[in-house]
């Protein structure tokens, strides 16, 4: 639970990993954000109609309090990140199209870091990618709203606040499953809202 980035795209057949990961390194550096270079040596010609090569090249940071922002590879050109890289052990169209999908939650580090990873984004995607998607939970990547972003921000917070706090003081009845006492209070929690 939490403000999340999703995306997928394909590297341009003209476009260079190796240029993209000293951008975006610059630009962690600068930043003061943790980074990780993977494999950089990406075959020249996208030969891999039938399966990958089980590598990942590119380049991955993480602003603080911040999930991890995969700008990584397969040998396909396609973005994948290191979660769902073992899902690539078999022919490609085998593969579910949600694998290529990688997500970022931004929902402790706050809105401007937010605003900062969608700005890479944005300038990788111009520069680097091709059939870009993402689905921006925050709704930033599509108004550039920071207003609308705020109250997001906000709004989630107090619900995972309420949540936590809902959890902690609610005691599970005898004979009740843990399962059974979340879905108990995640019910309670959505009740009492509903009425506001």
């Amino acid at each position: 639970m939490g403000i999340t980035i999703h995306y997928k795209g394909t590297l341009k057949e003209e476009a260079s990993v190796n240029q993209l990961i000293e951008e975006v390194k610059d630009i962690a550096e600068i930043m003061h954000w943790k980074y990780n270079i993977l494999d950089t040596d990406m075959p020249k010609k996208n030969h891999a109609e039938e399966m990958v090569d089980g590598n990942l090249y590119g380049i991955m940071f993480s602003p603080p309090k911040c999930e991890p922002v995969w700008l990584t590879f397969l040998s396909n050109r396609r973005l994948c990140n290191a979660i769902n890289i073992n899902e690539f052990k078999k022919p490609l169209n085998e593969v579910d199209e949600i694998n290529y999908w990688c997500s970022t939650k931004t929902q402790f580090a706050g809105p401007e870091v937010h605003k900062a990873v969608t700005a890479i984004l944005k300038h990788i995607s111009q520069k680097y990618l091709d059939a870009i998607e993402v689905n921006d939970e925050g709704n930033y990547w599509e108004t550039g709203d920071s207003i609308l972003l705020e109250k997001t921000f906000s709004r989630f917070t107090a619900l995972i606040d309420t949540m936590s706090h809902a959890l902690l003081s609610t005691k599970q009845k005898p004979n009740e499953s843990l399962e059974e006492a979340i879905i108990r209070v995640i019910r309670q929690v959505h009740n009492k809202s509903s009425k506001n």
